[in-house]
């Protein structure tokens, strides 16, 4: 007779109460350091339902691929995530709802789309850049966290939408923020406090979706009343069924169309934002980044072919990839009872999944702290466990936007790189923020200095 398995090790119901602050402040520091008491399986005994932090590739790969179809997405991150996103394809539970969605976008996604992404980039950087070069004659200071994001926002709108948003990417990118900020106090207070309820946090969040709906449903509008085209809108507007009746209702487009307006731009962004922090604290690998960008573009612009070229300057983001994912945090909840690294998980029970402390895995990731780009050479990354690098997740809900997100980030590294040096003013700290993506507290001011 088979013994019964038993829990995984954690801290037990009175050592997590006291460590509620920490969770709530830190959380991706909390989860690192409960894999290093307690192992690859940590066992947390929440009120109402049982949660599973799993931190080994093999586990991680069991839950998002092997037997993915037990894992679903009705937790709370999601959940909560909705009130913005509604059902598109991030929160989507999955089955064929899901498939179906993830069939019309994915060719949107393809190469032969994503080569029409590039002059769509050079285009947005260049217009960022006179800006900076206002500013450097101002003394050089910018929030690189608000021109990231500014930036990220008018390629996806262009790309994805065919709309140009510029005169509203300052406006947009700030609802996008307080709307995501909104979720995260939702979380901390555990949804307690009503949306009806007269309080600052409610006022701004309904705001910030005001704007958001306007922005999405002229999209929608514009789009409607002329010739859909092949990108991603167009592609939602346009499907039809075997009767020629529209696949998707407006509400399912307008799902659709909030998701990759937040998820398109915010995480590339995020990413981009944490790779000049880097960068800036390790100027000999800027300086190499520097030096493969001018050998390899001169003073030309870049085009497609170009991507795969730039082998550092994509290591460089790979790894700041690796230190900050965005999206840090994946949960599913088991649907019915299974094993996973020999412990049981229950029915109903809550898998978490954290990127960030995946990527600091000694054995994977030796001098996990540190900034080496060269951990992504091609050979290092041949010999490495596909699952023990998941900024974009993994199995069949990987993100959709991956390679969009890898080509963007590159163009833009190589081209802002080309033209500026981005530093840290003296004595500067950046906090780290955990929330619906791994962000600075305070943004992050950088002097900016042209390249002569």
């Amino acid at each position: 007779m088979q013994s019964k398995l038993s829990n995984p090790p954690g801290p037990g119901s009175w050592k997590l109460l006291s460590s509620l602050r920490n969770l709530r402040d830190q959380p991706h520091e909390y989860l690192l350091s409960a894999f290093q008491e307690y192992g690859d399986v940590v066992h947390f005994d929440i009120p109402g339902r049982q949660a599973f932090f799993i931190n080994h590739p093999d586990t991680v790969q069991h839950v998002l691929q092997m037997n993915h179809r037990n894992y679903d997405k009705n937790t709370f991150q999601y959940n909560v995530l909705s009130r913005i996103t509604g059902k598109g394809l991030l929160t989507n539970e999955g089955g064929e709802d899901w498939l179906q969605k993830r069939r019309i976008a994915q060719p949107a996604f393809s190469k032969n789309s994503l080569e029409g992404l590039v002059p769509i980039v050079v285009d947005a950087v260049e217009s960022m850049l006179m800006g900076w070069e206002e500013a450097n004659q101002r003394g050089g200071l910018i929030d690189v966290d608000r021109e990231m994001m500014q930036c990220t926002l008018d390629v996806v709108a262009k790309m994805l939408f065919g709309a140009d948003l510029s005169n509203q990417t300052y406006r947009l990118t700030g609802a996008v923020m307080d709307a995501l900020d909104y979720l995260i106090f939702q979380t901390r207070t555990l949804m307690m406090i009503p949306g009806w309820f007269p309080i600052r946090e409610n006022r701004v969040f309904r705001e910030a979706m005001t704007t958001i709906e306007q922005a999405v449903n002229e999209l929608i509008d514009r789009r409607s009343n002329s010739t859909p085209g092949h990108d991603l809108l167009g592609r939602l507007l346009a499907a039809q069924d075997e009767s020629g009746q529209p696949v998707l209702s407006r509400q399912e487009v307008r799902d659709e169309v909030v998701t990759m307006l937040i998820a398109g731009h915010e995480t590339v962004a995020s990413s981009l934002t944490w790779a000049w922090y880097l960068l800036a604290r390790h100027p000999e690998v800027r300086v190499s980044l520097q030096e493969e960008v001018v050998n390899m573009l001169g003073n030309r612009e870049p085009v497609y072919a170009d991507v795969s070229n730039l082998v550092y300057t994509q290591q460089a983001y790979h790894e700041a990839l690796r230190l900050f994912p965005p999206a840090w945090l994946i949960t599913r909840r088991a649907k019915d009872a299974d094993v996973v690294g020999g412990y049981p998980i229950t029915a109903g029970g809550l898998v978490i999944i954290s990127p960030f402390t995946m990527h600091r895995r000694p054995d994977i990731w030796p001098e996990p702290d540190q900034f080496i780009p060269d951990r992504f050479s091609e050979d290092s990354h041949r010999e490495r466990h596909r699952f023990g690098f998941i900024p974009f997740g993994g199995g069949p809900r990987l993100c959709i936007g991956n390679r969009f997100a890898e080509v963007e980030a590159t163009l833009i590294l190589a081209m802002v790189a080309r033209r500026f040096s981005l530093k840290l003013p003296p004595d500067t700290r950046v906090a780290v923020e955990a929330l619906v993506t791994m962000r600075p507290a305070n943004g992050m001011p950088m002097k900016i200095e042209a390249i002569s």
